[in-house]
């Protein structure tokens, strides 16, 4: 009896550690990918090119670029996964359809980099469950813990502190609000629209999750290559491109950046669910919004950081508690290790000394449940240490 029970003990600990090690591994790739991808995406609107200082306005093309990439990517991905792709069950018209909304959200996100900073355009992006929220009570009759409104209300509430301009010298008090904010509002409601409709397709269908990356951007590359040449705008674009060579390595660049982080969300979601994979993006988008202050300079007041810890605090707690309601003991520690792991800058063995101080204190207070999960990740942590 004792030696089936320690067989089954150790099948359990590999599995939970094939499941840390590709946890750290979505952590990794999406905040690695999509913080580069954020740096590089503000450095393409924000530079002057050439002698006479003209800026990029080629949104469409940027665009188109970053869906062809990221197809050819998940084809990519796909093939190396055994042609995964072609088990998708999801009707291609089902693709096309939501490949208008997710197209609509980038757009709109990448145009308002051209009439807000960065940080702003990051915390706007991070209002995501308020559209959420309004179009599920609106249209799917569904009904929400009292603790989900508060979590809303504190992101409003965020979002309003930091956009409220107090009274100066010679200007006016009010809320800031324009042209770019519209478009992150838009922005919003195309990702609340396309979050739900993945769900309706998830219910319904088999969804492969690079086949569900890939027909979302080929279509998305099939609507913009048909605009774009159409309107000429992709002369235009060819036409600087020619005159300014270097924004093609930046576009290039962000390109393949947004791919490799596209490619682990997807993975996260599939492997670990959306809530696992909205609090790593969340702490990446942290980081995002410090990295953009501190390399280009842009002026960050202690109104707007109280808003923006107010954002991102109601962001977490919301999606921990939503984790808490759906799984188990065992996945939420995984997803504090995720949130070590990534305070502490990837560092394994820091990350293992912190957890083990965790794990006394633990042993003290007698926390036996929780205490069998940090053993699991912990006996894998110093394995993988002692390789």
């Amino acid at each position: 009896m004792t030696k089936k029970q320690s067989t089954l003990n150790v099948h359990e600990q590999k599995s939970w550690s094939t499941k840390a090690f590709h946890l750290i591994l979505c952590t990794t790739g999406i905040v690695f990918g999509y913080t580069i991808f954020g740096y590089i995406q503000e450095k393409v609107f924000l530079t002057n090119y050439g002698n006479e200082g003209e800026k990029f306005n080629y949104v469409l093309p940027l665009v188109f670029f970053q869906c062809s990439v990221n197809a050819l990517t998940a084809m990519f991905c796909s093939k190396i996964s055994g042609n995964t792709i072609k088990k998708d069950t999801v009707p291609r018209g089902s693709y096309a359809i939501i490949a208008i909304s997710y197209l609509i959200a980038m757009l709109t996100s990448n145009s308002a980099l051209k009439h807000v900073p960065y940080p702003t355009q990051v915390l706007g992006k991070s209002c995501k469950p308020i559209p959420i929220m309004i179009l599920g009570v609106l249209f799917a009759s569904k009904h929400y813990k009292l603790k989900k409104y508060l979590y809303v209300l504190l992101i409003v509430i965020g979002v309003v502190i930091f956009s409220y301009k107090g009274s100066k010298a010679g200007s006016k008090s009010g809320f800031s609000f324009g042209y770019g904010e519209l478009l992150l509002l838009i922005s919003l409601t195309a990702d609340g629209t396309t979050g739900a409709i993945q769900d309706r397709i998830r219910r319904d269908h088999y969804s492969d999750k690079w086949g569900m990356m890939f027909f979302m951007n080929l279509f998305s590359s099939i609507y913009l290559f048909i605009y774009t040449f159409y309107s000429g705008e992709l002369m235009g674009f060819y036409a600087f491109i020619q005159k300014h060579m270097e924004a093609l390595y930046l576009i290039l660049s962000l390109s393949f950046a947004s791919a490799l982080g596209q490619c682990f969300i997807f993975k996260t979601v599939t492997e670990f669910g959306p809530l696992t994979c909205s609090i790593v993006t969340t702490i990446r988008k942290i980081i995002s919004i410090i990295l953009s202050v501190v390399a280009f300079g842009h002026y960050f007041s202690t109104q707007q950081a109280i808003g923006t810890i107010i954002v991102f605090g109601a962001l977490l707690l919301d999606a921990i508690e939503s984790k808490k309601a759906a799984s188990s003991k065992q996945k939420r520690f995984f997803l504090f290790f995720v949130l070590f792991f990534t305070i502490i800058g990837g560092n394994i063995p820091i990350t293992l000394k912190f957890m083990n101080r965790i794990y006394d204190i633990l042993d003290f207070v007698n926390l036996f449940l929780i205490k069998k999960e940090y053993m699991f990740l912990l006996q894998y942590l110093n394995c993988y240490i002692s390789q």
